[in-house]
């Protein structure tokens, strides 16, 4: 009888969403990565506010009449990034999908983005393979305090005044103050 070996690893996170703004990750592939796959069943009301550096803000709505994602049910929230959610009551989101590895690349263009680790794991910035550059600064949102913020030193080489850490699903704005440039880690399960 011949045996069967999967490399592929699955995984699930419940995150708990706070009633306010948080910051979310999508840290799993998926088959689709539209708001309606991802978060499919919101409390009525929550908005999602999905971000590019070049068109700014895609604003939806689950809509407490059709139940359903408005006006962009297919906007998406590409594996290593992530978006701002306003929950009008806190709620947990399940997010079920299997475990990025191998050699893994988030795009990190000049000016602001929303990126989040591909990897579900929670750990200080350099344990989660992103190499800071001079003049990067990172802004990590709270629900409850706002945003602490980070800047990679060009004098030190060191983050200032600390090592940024992120939870599992996780989001924060990147600044990058100069051209863009791959966030390259490579990662295996096995």
């Amino acid at each position: 009888m011949a045996q069967v070996y999967s490399v592929n690893a699955v995984g699930y996170v419940n995150l708990n969403i706070p009633a306010g703004f948080s910051m979310i990750a999508n840290q799993f592939v998926q088959p689709s990565y539209t708001l309606a796959s991802l978060i499919p069943n919101p409390p009525p009301g929550t908005v999602a506010y999905l971000f590019s550096n070049t068109t700014g803000y895609d604003i939806n709505t689950f809509d407490d009449a059709d139940l359903a994602w408005t006006p962009h049910p297919n906007a998406t929230i590409p594996l290593g990034t992530g978006c701002f959610i306003l929950a009008p009551s806190a709620f947990t989101q399940t997010f079920v999908g299997e475990v990025p590895q191998g050699t893994l690349t988030t795009p990190t263009p000049g000016g602001f983005s929303i990126v989040a680790s591909q990897v579900p794991q929670a750990g200080p910035i350099s344990q989660l393979g992103f190499v800071g550059e001079p003049a990067d600064v990172i802004y990590k949102f709270s629900n409850v305090g706002g945003y602490s913020i980070y800047t990679f030193d060009d004098a030190d080489l060191a983050w200032s005044p600390s090592e940024p850490s992120f939870g599992v699903g996780e989001a924060f704005f990147l600044l990058k103050n100069g051209p863009g440039r791959q966030w390259t880690r490579s990662f295996s399960v096995n």
